[in-house]
């Protein structure tokens, strides 16, 4: 399993792995409710549920983004840029679900494409130089996207296209994860420089947190304060506003990645290790 999302609503989580294969899990009883394989047996890089629930984007290395009905299991919708075919390595659904974007690699560097998700059309081609898209984040209110590639972190305009805020530094190596929190005000990064970095979506100015090994990502609930730096075996909860540290997650096996529920409750990763792949799950509050 490399990927793990929330529903909105809390009640079910979407699992993808190596497979190409997307499951649907209910979350009071841990039963299968779908299997969904996808994007002609290419790689699928990452997931992302939409607000309303009955649906989900993918996106693979066939160079396509590709909408399902999670329900019944069908395709609803496939998304290809026809004039420059590239890999989509990122997805994220801007606010009410008429716009979505996705990260993309190119030879010499990468984009954030700004879809129509009703008409297929790319609105916005937003072109990040020298590097791959490989991490990318919407704010809670859908205008500002982040994006990570080598260690700088850009702000974009998911409106107008132009640049917010960028290169901003903080990072001596690559960034690894990007979340937001504060409702947007603040965005948080991690990277295998062992460095948790908040920026101030406004002023840019950052504060800096340092782990004891390489962070794989970082996950929270974008409208708290709360954030979840993980690292191969666990993962401890921060807060950003007195940079204080608050308990550990710790797991059996080594995490590949995490997710925090919308109300900001639960904690989930997914694990391999073994020969076994599985998903966790943890009480924010508690730790348990």
């Amino acid at each position: 399993i490399v990927d793990v999302q929330f529903f909105p609503q809390g009640d079910k989580l979407l699992t993808l792995g190596v497979d190409c294969r997307v499951l649907v899990w209910s979350v009071a009883s841990g039963r299968q409710l779908r299997a969904i394989r996808g994007h002609d047996q290419e790689t699928v890089f990452a997931v992302e549920v939409l607000p309303s629930g009955d649906r989900f984007l993918t996106v693979g290395g066939d160079f396509t983004a590709v909408l399902w009905d999670w329900a019944r299991g069908e395709e609803v919708m496939r998304f290809r840029q026809e004039d420059e075919p590239a890999a989509h390595q990122a997805a994220k659904v801007l606010r009410g679900a008429a716009r979505f974007v996705t990260g993309v690699s190119y030879v010499l560097g990468g984009s954030v494409l700004v879809w129509n998700a009703s008409s297929g059309e790319v609105l916005h081609a937003l072109r990040q130089p020298g590097f791959p898209v490989r991490r990318l984040e919407v704010s809670p209110g859908g205008d500002v996207v982040a994006t990570g590639s080598d260690h700088r972190l850009w702000l974009w305009s998911a409106l107008s296209g132009r640049v917010l805020h960028g290169p901003l530094g903080g990072h001596v190596g690559w960034i690894t994860g990007v979340t937001f929190a504060h409702g947007g005000r603040k965005i948080v990064t991690c990277g295998n420089d062992r460095r948790v970095v908040v920026s101030d979506v406004g002023s840019g100015d950052q504060a800096m947190m340092r782990m004891d090994a390489s962070v794989l990502g970082v996950v929270g609930a974008p409208w708290g304060q709360l954030v979840v730096p993980f690292q191969a075996t666990s993962a401890v909860v921060w807060n950003t506003t007195s940079s204080s540290f608050l308990r550990s997650l710790e797991g059996p096996a080594s995490f590949e990645q995490m997710a925090v529920s919308a109300r900001g409750d639960l904690v989930a990763a997914c694990s391999s290790g073994a020969g076994r792949s599985a998903v966790w799950l943890w009480r924010l509050s508690t730790g348990r």
